[in-house]
């Protein structure tokens, strides 16, 4: 035990090198997305004031501190898709050095280091290599819980204030949601001004000077509220079990609750005998496991407060509950394992070994992503180049192929077609289409309005991937223009629009889930079943 303790920082290094090794292999092959388009096409306008006046339209709801940080590192490392990413790849790296630190001081080493790896096998992890500001919010929650830890204890405490409320205020000013991180420092806080029977006044002052960037950010809160009414993700009650689920897995999750009753039943058992600290909760003193749990229920506390404000939430907002998580198990193992260094450095190679195989599989997934968005831009760029208009459904894949068409400095006339009412009558929200339409002045898109075009063009070429925001097909068939299968590209048709009075489509009899544009009530089966009436 005494030798692990004194190689703790090369247990610890071991484990950021595979670490980064991994974010960065992933970050570098991963293609840019519609989320990380908005990212890239924002941060890159010439004046922050610029960015400003972008964030004022509600397109983006999202603070200026993120791309002031993705700008500067674009200044110094350039504009590829990993420069993009690097902000998040650090930042979800000081989360999981915070945690191995703020486990340090309470378990030993190993279990530490469970605690800095067990982030990397959740989902979480995929917001270390995605150029949305989750994994800076992590990583400043994380500095934040660290400098809570040593306030609480007098160590170099006036940094450790300071610290704390830049860090908060730092979360809150990369995303609004990060709001949701201050409850676990109340409860925690809470708990201990019952321990220690006082109120620690500067705690709680540095607490409440985390929220101050709100009152800079009032416009652009105002500006975001306007599409809170039509958000594309609703919060739901049963919400926070889909995102344990999501960020566990079954198996981990029914895993974690067991560990919890076992030893919440243990804690209880040492009470009684008189054997326990009243001040510890297991090997945390009990404030902090007040926090740690304080974390797990962010999603509850998100839905709660999406429900009763907001009216959005989608589980990345939550993404913090990892770090409690990841702290609980960490002190869970380190009890049941009777502080063992060396059963805990064997449960941290199995858990790197896992990291590992489960990157490789995500890297091989990437490169197939990547292969076969480049063909399908190959596909549709054979049919683009003609007189005849070339109309992209899917919102998320117009965006992302426009944005290849740009990189590849290739002139193309993907067109988008967009209208608000009627993305609302068959999505229930109008996000994409207000996104869209604010961003055409800044990013090579071409979008136009449903009705216009249509009156225009009595002929045109539709792709319809079958997204989830994809409507326009669907409009189409209610008008009763003819469409015509010219060709299929995976899961994909591509229609010939004509005016009304033609051709139908002949459709299957029985649904499918091969391929569906108009609901559920009328789906495609695979391409073989589809012909033309002659």
């Amino acid at each position: 035990m005494q030798a692990l303790k004194q190689k703790w920082l090369l247990l610890f290094c071991c484990v950021s090198i595979v670490y980064f090794a991994v974010a960065g292999l992933l970050g570098f092959e991963k293609q840019l997305w519609n989320d990380e388009l908005f990212t890239f096409y924002i941060s890159q306008r010439s004046t922050l004031r610029d960015v400003w006046g972008v964030l004022l339209t509600g397109a983006e709801q999202l603070p200026p501190l993120f791309y002031v940080i993705t700008r500067g590192f674009n200044a110094v490392f350039g504009r590829s898709a990993l420069s993009f990413r690097l902000p998040e790849i650090l930042g979800f790296w000081v989360m999981s050095a915070g945690l191995f630190c703020f486990v340090r001081r309470r378990s030993p080493v190993p279990f530490a280091c469970i605690a800095m790896i067990l982030p990397m096998l959740t989902s979480a992890f995929y917001y270390a290599y995605e150029a949305r500001p989750y994994g800076l919010v992590l990583g400043f929650s994380a500095l934040a819980l660290l400098c809570w830890q040593s306030a609480a204890e007098g160590r170099m405490r006036t940094l450790s204030l300071v610290g704390m409320s830049l860090s908060l205020a730092a979360a809150l000013s990369c995303h609004y949601y990060a709001i949701l991180c201050f409850a676990p420092f109340a409860l925690g806080e809470g708990v201990r001004t019952v321990v220690i029977r006082r109120p620690d006044f500067w705690i709680w002052i540095a607490l409440l000077c985390g929220f101050l960037p709100l009152a800079l950010f009032l416009p652009l809160i105002h500006a975001a509220r306007g599409y809170s009414s039509t958000f594309w993700a609703k919060p739901r009650w049963t919400t926070p079990l889909a995102f344990y689920q999501g960020l566990l897995g079954p198996l981990a999750l029914l895993m974690l609750l067991v560990i919890t009753i076992i030893l919440a039943l243990y804690s209880c058992s040492r009470f009684s005998e008189g054997t326990a600290r009243p001040d510890k909760f297991w090997t945390l003193p009990i404030h902090e496991a007040a926090a740690a749990f304080g974390f797990v229920l962010v999603p509850i506390i998100g839905v709660v407060l999406a429900k009763t404000v907001t009216g959005a939430f989608t589980d990345r907002y939550a993404v913090s509950a990892v770090m409690g998580l990841s702290i609980v198990l960490a002190c869970s193992l380190s009890v049941i394992g009777r502080e063992s260094g060396r059963a805990g450095l064997l449960i941290a190679a199995v858990l790197v070994t896992f990291f590992v195989i489960e990157s490789i599989r995500t890297y091989r997934h990437l490169a197939t992503q990547a292969q076969e968005r480049a063909t399908l831009y190959g596909f549709l760029r054979s049919y683009a180049g003609g007189t005849i208009p070339l109309v992209l459904a899917g919102p998320h894949l117009f965006f992302e192929l426009s944005h290849d068409a740009r990189q590849r400095q290739e002139k193309t006339n993907f067109i988008f077609l967009a209208d608000a009412a009627l993305a609302i009558r068959y999505t229930d929200t109008d996000d994409v289409e207000r996104g869209l339409l604010n961003l055409r002045y800044l990013a090579p898109l071409d979008v136009r309005d449903f009705h216009r075009f249509c009156a225009s063009n009595g002929e045109f070429l539709l792709y319809d991937n079958s997204e989830a925001f994809s409507w326009v097909a669907r409009e189409l068939f209610k008008e009763q223009r003819k469409l015509t299968v010219v060709a299929q590209n995976g899961g994909g048709l591509l229609f010939r629009v004509l005016p009304k009075g033609g051709q139908d489509l002949a459709y299957a009899s029985s649904p499918s889930p091969a391929f569906s544009i108009f609901g559920s009530d009328c789906k495609y089966a695979n391409c073989s079943a589809i012909r033309s009436k002659q």
